[in-house]
């Protein structure tokens, strides 16, 4: 079909045995050496998980050093600090709302903060989303959180103007879920 629209026949497409897809993978790396999961699959169209279990043995057979991240968590400096920054500040608008304690935690995870205004306890995550959008996962961990709270019904995610989000309220079994800006803080609704 590819060859008829004269069209190169996409990378995935090709079958091909398993002995190839090793020897394909470990010329990968040699010729590639920091390649990562998300390289394999791309440029391959191999899952390395399937053929080598790890990564790292990939490259071992290949006879190339496995390159270790250095830091665990976020590598780069400048994204942590502007973080911190984005969350201190939206917490400093949040105080204006009511009272706010900081990493609260429950048994499903740490949250951001929780906010107690009018008789009410709310869930409030922070998200310093740049390009990133919200998605289903950050909803859910959310929800958890408000659950493993006895009597908290309502959560807040809040991002940047500029973050592609669902707008408005989601309901979840009697549950809110309100995802906002945070130049709409002060505007918002208990």
């Amino acid at each position: 079909m590819y060859k008829e629209a004269d069209i190169p026949c996409p990378v995935r497409s090709l079958k091909r045995s398993k002995e190839e897809k090793i020897l394909e993978s470990l010329e990968f790396i040699k010729s590639n050496p920091p390649c990562t999961v998300q390289d394999f699959i791309y440029s391959l169209g191999i899952l390395p998980s399937k053929l080598f279990g790890f990564l790292k043995e990939a490259y071992d057979l290949a006879e190339e050093e496995y390159p270790r991240r250095t830091v665990p968590s976020i590598t780069n400096s400048e994204i942590r600090k502007r973080a911190y920054n984005f969350e201190t500040e939206v917490l400093t608008f949040l105080t204006a709302r009511g009272h706010v304690t900081r990493y609260y935690k429950t048994s499903a995870g740490i949250v951001d903060a929780i906010l107690e205004a009018e008789g009410k306890k709310i869930v409030v995550e922070i998200k310093d989303y740049q390009k990133k959008t919200i998605t289903m996962h950050e909803i859910k961990q959310l929800y958890r959180y408000m659950q493993s709270i006895k009597g908290c019904y309502d959560g807040i995610l809040i991002t940047h103007k500029t973050t592609k989000t669902p707008q408005g309220k989601i309901y979840i079994e009697g549950s809110r879920i309100s995802i906002i800006a945070k130049e709409d803080i002060l505007k918002m609704a208990l």
